[in-house]
């Protein structure tokens, strides 16, 4: 649900482009980020892959901005935890339950996500066998901040 009192939701600032380009990775993977996707194999089930990111809707974003601060705040987050190895095949259940069953809404952008619960996108590529490496537990001193992440104040 996206917060319609809050202009850093609703306000687009960016093209899929330009979000992609200050984030470091692909337009094409940035797009199925913002927008979804659907995948059509042949002889196969659709696959479907719900938005993962904000963005406003109403424009196909190639030459009017769709994505809002949040939007890109989420791309962040999403960024550096795919170059840490966790595959978005975990993460967007991970998402869904964070969603669903802990009431975190934009969990990508969340500072409680931020600050304490991003290890259950661990604990949950963990207990679907998918490790990004090394446990977040290996390191000394506590969790294994995914790269790109620092503590603000």
């Amino acid at each position: 649900m996206v917060r319609t009192d809050d202009e850093r939701f609703t306000v687009p600032l960016y093209t899929l482009a330009g979000a992609a380009r200050a984030l470091g990775v692909p337009t094409s993977t940035f797009a199925t980020w913002a927008l979804g996707y659907r995948r059509t194999p042949p002889g196969r089930q659709p696959v479907i892959g719900e938005p993962i990111v904000t963005a406003v809707r109403g424009d196909d974003g190639r030459r009017n901005p769709v994505v809002p601060f949040v939007g890109l705040v989420e791309g962040m987050v999403l960024a550096a935890i795919r170059k840490r190895g966790v595959p978005l095949q975990r993460i967007r259940p991970a998402l869904k339950v964070l969603t669903e069953n802990i009431g975190l809404e934009h969990a990508l952008a969340s500072r409680s996500l931020y600050t304490g619960r991003a290890e259950i996108l661990y604990d949950y590529a963990e207990a679907a066998g998918d490790s990004p490496g090394r446990s977040r537990r290996e390191g000394v001193g506590g969790p294994t901040r995914p790269a790109g992440l620092r503590r603000g104040r």
